[in-house]
């Protein structure tokens, strides 16, 4: 009797030893090309254009750890920490910018943290994050661009410019900060993503204080089922990008919802997708919301700053080539109007378009080949000051009526 109540001792502590057993993977992307860009400026100025090496031309670099351990009772603990790297000339933008802002979430360095979360998953009841976190939006932006949100996709260069969250190119807010999320498992090809981004600091006050920025909560919908696949995302933010010091400056508001849609018909995939912006008090300055300021808004109430409402739809299609290659050609178009933060809040219209085609070929089941061109223009007599729509954010938007293109080639390898 007491050799069997010994035995079962030991069967239990190996059971639990078993069960407390953690598992960490490393992996990571390398992506480098070589590109070739020009972008027209205005009449008189001297266009931009570039010639060298660019990270990240089909996939973000970055290095990582996925971290898991079973808990037992079809509950697991996990851990996910990746990290921008691969940046050819040793640099990359700052994750300190304000959300929304030029390089805000943008990462090419090993500085820079991409995803960074705890989790807690259960087969039955899906995965429950806290942390920083793909939104839903950006998860459903990068699924539905036949590109990938590589650097030939128009779609990507278009979301990313206009500092839009719903971006597959992962920049901007893609990542949210301070975040909780819950993903559903997989519900006979239904899944679905909620999620919440607190903003964790003091309000802004006049002459000083923190920013209760970023905060959000978002909703993804996405179903797959073989050669079909329909998903939806809505990302509803306040105060993206901070809020201005002055007193009574409003906040900036920025609702965003995205459609997409694929079909593979095996010797072509269909791709198309169709997304709505309104973005509120974005461009607004500390002194509109001044009380001197109001006089000058046009009945539309103090403080009401700078508006842009729009739409971004896109087609595109994938062709498989040869065994291990595949051609793909996409088109987007922007529709925008941008009201003015200025006395009289002029209406004017911020209008784009742009195509791409590309060509990857798998050398092996990690490593890729790829060459491209792409084309962004910037609609005759309508502006796009403001934004950075550009290829790679190497060379600066189109000027008037003006566009940007290039083409680039390299080498993408997983592991």
């Amino acid at each position: 009797m007491q050799k069997k109540l010994i035995a079962l001792a030991i069967a239990g502590l190996a059971s639990s030893a078993a069960f407390a057993q953690t598992n960490v993977t490393i992996y990571g992307v390398a992506d480098v090309g070589y590109f070739n860009l020009k972008s027209d400026q205005a009449v008189g100025v001297k266009d931009n254009t570039f010639s060298g090496l660019i990270g990240g031309g089909l996939s973000g670099s970055r290095l990582g750890f996925r971290v898991e351990e079973d808990l037992g009772n079809g509950w697991k603990a996990g851990v996910l920490w990746e990290l921008g790297t691969m940046a050819p000339d040793g640099s990359g933008p700052s994750t300190a910018a304000a959300p929304g802002a030029a390089g805000a979430g943008g990462v090419s360095n090993i500085n820079a943290t991409r995803q960074s979360y705890v989790q807690l998953t259960n087969a039955g009841m899906g995965s429950f994050q806290a942390g920083r976190i793909y939104t839903a939006g950006t998860n459903a932006a990068g699924k539905y661009d036949p590109e990938g949100a590589s650097a030939f996709g128009p779609v990507s260069r278009i979301t990313t410019g206009l500092g839009l969250s719903v971006d597959g190119a992962g920049n901007n807010n893609a990542r949210v900060n301070n975040s909780i999320a819950w993903l559903s498992p997989n519900w006979k090809g239904f899944t679905a993503q909620v999620q919440y981004a607190f903003g964790e600091n003091g309000e802004q006050t006049a002459g000083g204080g923190g920013n209760d920025d970023a905060r959000m909560w978002g909703l993804g919908l996405d179903y797959t089922n073989g050669p079909l696949a329909v998903g939806f995302a809505y990302n509803d933010w306040s105060d993206y990008g901070g809020t201005a010091a002055a007193a009574g400056t409003p906040e900036r508001e920025l609702t965003e919802w995205f459609l997409g849609a694929s079909y593979d018909f095996g010797m072509l995939k269909l791709t198309g997708s169709y997304q709505d912006f309104d973005m509120d008090n974005m461009n607004v300055a500390a002194a509109q919301g001044a009380t001197a300021a109001c006089a000058n808004v046009a009945g539309l109430g103090c403080g009401r700053g700078a508006k842009s409402e729009g739409d971004i739809w896109s087609l595109g299609v994938i062709v498989p080539v040869f065994k291990s290659g595949a051609i793909t050609l996409s088109y987007a178009s922007l529709d925008r109007d941008i009201r003015s933060a200025a006395a009289g809040n002029a209406k004017s219209s911020g209008d784009a378009d742009g195509w791409g085609i590309s060509y990857r070929h798998s050398l092996s089941k990690r490593t890729t080949a790829y060459i491209g061109y792409s084309s962004l223009d910037n609609d005759n007599k309508r502006s796009l000051a403001g934004t950075s729509l550009s290829i790679g954010g190497n060379v600066n938007a189109p000027g008037l009526g003006k566009d940007s293109d290039g083409w680039g080639m390299g080498m993408r390898h997983t592991f």
